[in-house]
């Protein structure tokens, strides 16, 4: 836990579930060092807006070496910021609070344990959480309600995946939307002094489940695409395609490459019994693809298959989730 007796400024209070607090102690250190961590829109994930000091990508990218793209991910992931921004991150200090306990009875069931609730009190709190197995959500469920009524002045969640969002919508009587029971129990995180929780949600599988929330919360739904597009910027060769593994993938994503229309590629998918697909390529061509996905799964390891024929093609994925 970090000390905050010679820090100055508004204090925002960070939380996370055990399995994700390598994150919040890496986005502590950003903060302390100036760095920003950055939202599809330049905006501090959990904190009011600062002031952007990223460029817009060029509409023209320099033309390197096609062996370069090999590099394209080894970049650092933030970018430095400008003095007003650096400004901005002094006065709200990010603190990571290893505060809760988090522990079971004999049954299984969780007792679980805040340390510092009059420190929170009256202050910005976030919590990141991870979705990864049902047998977590009950635990950060209790502690996500539980954080508004201990008096945090505002209350931010950070939920990099939203685990139901593929069972979005009923083709069937008799099926059951759970990406509308999640966003239900989500809803339910009470009030904050300053209003609605944020929940923040990284590529969601339907743009349109942000409408199964209630208006209890504000369900914020971000991109990574960004973050690739401003790495490619400088690494990506002018023979470089943009493929989608489905329509689905085509038409959520499309629109974040404006300029790139001639270079987009599109693959089929044909569902077969069971859980087995057919990929084939629907439309476009190029001597070098990147395949563009929510789900790593599918958005590579299927569409590999169809790429095999070809292999003079190169051909690398970017996904939000390993999955």
């Amino acid at each position: 836990m970090s000390h905050t007796s010679s820090v100055k400024g508004d204090v925002v209070l960070l939380y996370a579930h055990p399995s994700v607090q390598h994150l919040a102690r890496q986005i502590e250190s950003l903060c302390d060092k100036g760095l920003d961590v950055v939202t599809s829109n330049g905006v501090v994930s959990g904190s009011p807006p600062a002031p952007s000091s990223l460029p817009e990508s060029p509409a023209k990218r320099p033309v390197v070496k096609q062996k370069q793209f090999q590099r394209a991910y080894s970049l650092p992931a933030c970018f430095a910021i400008d003095t007003t921004s650096r400004a901005f991150l002094k006065a709200r200090h990010v603190e990571f609070r290893n505060t809760i306990q988090w522990n079971s009875f004999a049954d299984g069931f969780p007792n679980l344990f805040i340390e510092d609730v009059k420190y929170m009190a009256g202050k910005d709190v976030i919590f990141i959480g991870s979705f990864h197995s049902p047998a977590v959500v009950f635990e950060q469920l209790s502690v996500l309600y539980a954080f508004p009524r201990y008096l945090a002045r505002s209350f931010h969640f950070i939920l990099p995946y939203f685990p139901t969002g593929t069972m979005e919508r009923v083709d069937t009587e008799g099926q059951i939307a759970t990406a509308k029971t999640l966003a239900t129990l989500l809803s339910a995180i009470p009030l904050s002094a300053k209003g609605p929780a944020q929940i923040i949600i990284y590529d969601i599988h339907a743009l349109q489940e942000r409408f199964y929330f209630s208006d209890n919360v504000i369900p914020r739904l971000e991109t990574a695409i960004p973050l690739l597009q401003r790495k490619l910027a400088f690494l990506e060769d002018e023979n470089l395609a943009f493929a989608f593994p489905d329509d689905g993938a085509y038409k959520r994503f499309h629109l974040l490459f404006p300029d790139e229309e001639e270079r987009l590629i599109i693959c089929a998918k044909r569902r077969l019994e069971g859980n087995k697909r057919i990929v084939t390529v629907k439309d476009g061509s190029c001597p070098c693809v990147l395949f563009c996905s929510n789900f790593l799964s599918f958005g590579y390891i299927e569409c590999n298959l169809c790429m095999m024929p070809h292999p003079t093609i190169q051909h690398c994925c970017t996904a939000s989730y390993a999955l």
